[in-house]
């Protein structure tokens, strides 16, 4: 009888334990905390792809405002586009969450003029990755 009262109290003890812990691709709290305080600090596309990469997962839910307003800040800024392509060459990969966010109606008007700016001097290197914002802003 003891014995199968510890087995099943092990059973159900790794049950518990088993159903409680977290995805490990689902965002955190420590994380999502460290993403929240850390996320503006970001300065370059350099920087940011760097951070992305780590910290994707926790591209959701109320989080997804603040990469987007970074993302827009990023690109609002006066290497934003030069920068943005030369991260694109090097992380292809990212373009797609890049555009998600700049079609965002979370892009501060401030952002969007100053981006649309920054389209209007894009050097032909850059025409590809700025006719696709453009694209993205122009749909808002």
């Amino acid at each position: 009888m003891r014995i199968g009262i510890v087995l099943f109290l092990a059973v159900i003890t790794f049950g518990l334990s088993f159903t409680s812990a977290a995805k490990p691709d689902s965002c955190q709290a420590d994380e999502a905390k460290f993403v929240e305080e850390n996320l503006q600090q970001l300065e370059t596309w350099a920087q940011f792809s760097t951070f992305y990469s780590q910290h994707r997962k926790c591209d959701v839910s109320a989080l997804r405002y603040a990469f987007t307003q970074q993302v827009a800040h990023l690109a609002a800024n006066d290497q934003g586009m030069q920068g943005l392509a030369k991260m694109l060459a090097k992380h292809p990969q990212l373009k797609s969450p890049i555009l998600r966010h700049l079609k965002s109606e979370a892009v501060s008007s401030d952002d969007r003029d100053q981006i649309l700016k920054a389209l209007e001097v894009c050097q032909a290197s850059q025409k590809g990755i700025c006719r696709e914002v453009k694209k993205m802003l122009d749909s808002m």
